[in-house]
């Protein structure tokens, strides 16, 4: 999806991955911003400065998301992701709405119901990018499924 945000600039628009998940999140919509580069430096600024600190809201204008949503992943019991920095973004979105199917699954003794295995692979350039993982994923995970991180 685009973003601009008027109080950093009124022209620009950036591109960003949405990391949230409308079935987990119906009233939310959270993207992964790295830091870098002077557009996500003002930004940064301008919601981590004190005079912010008691920011009600930030005008932002959205254009998107694009591509279909998909839940192909959903017919495999083992998936194994693999990202270099930002780009966990688009499996963090994933991981949830996984979180929120299986939330939707009643107890089920029948043997169509399996355990799903997810094994994360991330590469980060510095141990500190590790703290995505932190703000992104709920670790309270649901004994229907097993997620592996190796970063």
């Amino acid at each position: 999806m685009f973003m601009n945000i008027p109080s950093v600039s009124k022209l620009q628009w950036h591109p960003f991955t949405v990391t949230s998940s409308s079935n987990l999140e119906p009233d939310r919509l959270s993207v992964a911003i790295k830091c870098q580069g002077s557009w996500c430096h003002r930004l940064f600024q301008s919601l981590s400065s004190s005079s912010s600190s008691s920011l009600d809201r930030l005008e932002v204008s959205v254009e998107g998301p694009y591509g279909p949503a998909s839940s192909q992943f959903l017919r495999h019991d083992t998936l194994v992701m693999m990202s270099g920095g930002s780009g966990i973004a688009p499996f963090i979105s994933l991981i949830r709405e996984i979180i929120h199917k299986a939330d939707q699954q009643q107890p089920d003794t029948t043997a169509s119901s399996k355990l799903l295995r997810m094994l994360l692979i991330c590469a980060f350039k510095t141990s500190a990018d590790l703290t995505i993982l932190d703000l992104s994923l709920p670790f309270s995970l649901r004994p229907s499924f097993h997620l592996r991180i190796e970063a």
